[in-house]
């Protein structure tokens, strides 16, 4: 169900209100690109919305809708797509600080296969971004699957988020940790070993297609 048939759907039944919507949209320039409106502002058009008290009268095209909650949960989704590019580097060599060991970790596991629908390999592939690219700030500020943190013994893990991706395309996840080292970088996450199926090593470069 597109947008526009959701939006339709709450407005002329019954027992919904607009009232209890909240639509987020593309916006250029706003953070992370992003801007949110309650449904009760929002006049419906035939293939565009527009906004009450909106000054510069603005029409606004349902594609550029990215989600639409109702109560507080969302009930309709648009996945954007976006190109991270940059070369592939060695992580965390201590043992209890690699992406091997996180990935190897049954509270963890158990939720990325779940989320993600797949059985990863244990560790990491972990890319630095280009300094150009902006995408990784605009991945660092969208909300992404969230990774919740958990206790094991006397120890607390973090939690995190993820997002589904293709890297050659092959089905994978970008891992986003809450507390990392490498702001300028990017964990993925795979049910194959990335550098032994694609030969990687460090310095290669790669592209990764990361749906947000």
């Amino acid at each position: 169900m597109n947008a526009k048939k959701v939006l339709d759907e709450i407005k002329w039944r019954g027992d919904k209100t607009m009232d209890k919507v909240t639509i987020c949209y593309l916006h250029r320039g706003a953070p992370g690109d992003i801007k949110s409106v309650k449904g009760s502002l929002v006049k419906l058009g035939q293939s565009f919305f527009t906004i009450e008290g909106d000054l510069e009268g603005g029409k606004i095209p349902y594609h550029r809708i990215r989600r639409i909650d109702y109560g507080g949960e969302a009930v309709f989704r648009r996945h954007a797509t976006l190109a991270i590019k940059g070369r592939v580097f060695s992580g965390a060599t201590s043992p209890d600080s690699s992406g091997r060991y996180y990935t190897s970790m049954e509270g963890y596991r158990r939720q990325f296969r779940s989320l993600l629908g797949f059985d990863p390999f244990p560790g990491t592939l972990n890319v630095k971004v280009d300094r150009k690219d902006k995408n990784l700030q605009t991945l660092r500020q969208s909300e992404g699957i969230v990774i919740h943190p958990f206790e094991m013994g006397s120890r607390s893990f973090g939690g995190g988020k993820c997002f589904r991706a293709r890297i050659k395309g092959h089905e994978c996840a970008v891992i986003m940790p809450d507390v990392t080292c490498h702001r300028d970088a990017i964990e993925i996450l795979s049910p194959l070993h990335l550098r032994g199926a694609f030969g990687f090593k460090d310095g290669d470069r790669v592209r990764v297609d990361v749906f947000y």
